[in-house]
């Protein structure tokens, strides 16, 4: 019976592999295997060669074990997918005494412990859930779908109809699907505009620009926006915000804004960081933007000076460079320089000239003096520069130059534009010693106001001096007791109080 049984599936293997032994053809997507064309009836599909040898020698294989099989013999072997990869495993357990009566789905006492057998089985395995929905989540679920189905018929029957200015500019704004190709009329489109700018919404004024830009002749397009002042500042700030710099200046020329066209191309000269792209800019800005148009003649002269400026800072920087790189005594030696010149403002060119340039002839671009001149600094600009310049190197004789004038009849006499006050403030800060100090405090004309200055910067001379002057007696007094004893200012004081020829008010 066992054996009659294992005939039987020898027979039935045979039929099987003889079914799939067709007469092979080419696989049009595949150049290296053959295939085999099936029937209707068999296996719909394409199988290749090699996958054909793989079952075949499967096959083979599994014959080999059933013929060796020995009913006491309890072993097991691999189970090997179509692609050669193990899915499981073959046991093979002592058959029942009523073997025969034991075949079917097991008909050879063997048990199969695989993967799903089929992709059904498996979606469904995979698919259960955990727990079923529950009525509120449905019920979302439907709501939802039906919301979408409403929006899809909207949109269908939205799609060729054209929607009023009103209700397009709400669906710009909140994000709902929207077409302005459908405006076509110049009325529908400035009508379009107009609703935006009602809106005050700058998403939609914006998406409503771009379309007339797009859709209407340039110069109609500038005459109708620059009627909308609203829309034109939104346009503008738009172009700036992503770099359209050179549109955004086209732009404002057209609509007869120069001043601030002139104004935008100036400030993008000056973004260049090499001082010689920058005055080359400046020198087509003051060219292109400047120089044609009358009214901007007070702007005009202040970008001369600028590209004068900076011509005259590239000429200084390139003659000191080298100088101070080969400097082996003097200024360059003794005040390293910290900066390059180019760029600077007028004031710091001018103090950078009294640092390093003061003794130079007026008539040399380097010189303070001809800074000064060219460039129309006032006399208190000027002063109130050189004096820290001069101090900042303590020289005393050059100040004293700065502070001496000439009085009636050729007399020289003492003067400050800025006044002696100022000039007390700025060589305190430059650390300027007392007896400098004391030179210049006695021409402030105030004794109140030089006595309160003196006594605040600890200069006994100048206090005295003026106690004396107010014959103030009772504060000469105390003022002594403030001294150390025995110092040369108590001795003095002491002095005059011995004096008989002094007349004191207390």
């Amino acid at each position: 019976m066992a054996s009659r049984s294992w005939r039987r599936s020898n027979e039935d293997d045979d039929d099987y592999w003889g079914m799939t032994s067709k007469k092979s053809l080419t696989n049009p997507f595949d150049f290296d295997d053959d295939v085999t064309d099936f029937d209707d009836n068999e296996v719909s599909g394409w199988l290749t060669v090699s996958r054909q040898q793989q079952a075949s020698e499967l096959s083979k294989t599994m014959k080999e074990v059933a013929k060796n099989f020995e009913p006491d013999d309890s072993d097991s072997i691999d189970l090997i997918s179509w692609d050669g990869t193990k899915t499981g495993d073959v046991e093979f357990a002592r058959p029942p005494n009523n073997y025969a009566s034991h075949t079917g789905n097991n008909r050879y006492g063997v048990s199969v412990t695989s993967e799903p057998s089929s992709i059904s089985e498996a979606v469904s395995a995979a698919v259960v859930p955990k727990k079923p929905p529950t009525a509120t989540e449905v019920s979302k679920l439907e709501s939802q779908v039906k919301m979408l189905q409403r929006s899809l018929e909207s949109a269908r029957s939205d799609r060729w109809s054209v929607l009023s200015p009103e209700m397009t500019i709400k669906r710009v704004i909140a994000g709902d699907p929207y077409s302005l190709e459908l405006y076509k009329s110049l009325s529908d489109k400035l009508a379009l505009l107009d609703e935006a700018v009602k809106s005050h919404d700058g998403n939609a004024i914006i998406a409503v620009i771009l379309f007339l830009k797009n859709s209407l002749k340039k110069t109609l397009f500038i005459k109708e926006l620059n009627k909308r002042p609203d829309a034109v500042n939104q346009y503008l700030h738009y172009m700036k915000g992503h770099y359209e710099l050179i549109e955004m200046g086209e732009f404002l020329r057209n609509i007869g804004r120069i001043e601030e066209a002139a104004m935008l191309k100036y400030k993008q000269a000056l973004g260049f960081n090499q001082a010689e792209d920058k005055l080359r800019n400046l020198q087509n800005c003051l060219r292109g933007q400047f120089k044609d148009n009358w009214s901007l003649s007070e702007s005009t002269e202040y970008v001369e000076d600028h590209c004068a400026l900076l011509e005259r800072q590239i000429a200084i920087e390139k003659n000191d460079s080298r100088d101070a790189k080969d400097a082996q005594f003097g200024v360059f030696k003794t005040t390293p320089r910290v900066a390059q010149l180019p760029s600077m403002p007028a004031i710091t060119t001018l103090f950078y000239c009294c640092i390093y340039h003061y003794d130079k002839p007026e008539n040399s671009i380097s010189s303070p003096f001809s800074i000064r001149r060219d460039f129309k600094l006032s006399e208190n600009q000027f002063l109130y520069t050189a004096l820290t310049a001069r101090a900042k190197l303590n020289e005393w004789r050059d100040i004293e130059t700065l502070l001496t004038g000439k009085g009636w009849f050729g007399t020289k006499k003492m003067k400050a534009s800025i006044g002696f006050e100022k000039v007390i403030d700025i060589l305190n800060k430059m650390n300027a010693p007392k007896e400098i100090l004391d030179k210049y405090l006695q021409h402030i004309d105030d004794t109140d106001q030089r006595l309160s200055i003196a006594m605040k910067l600890q200069c006994p001379k100048t206090v005295i001096d003026t106690l004396v002057q107010l014959k103030d007696r009772q504060q000469l007094l105390k003022y002594e007791k403030r001294l150390p004893p025995r110092s040369a200012e108590a001795i003095r004081i002491e002095t005059i109080m011995r004096n008989s020829n002094m007349k004191w008010k207390n």
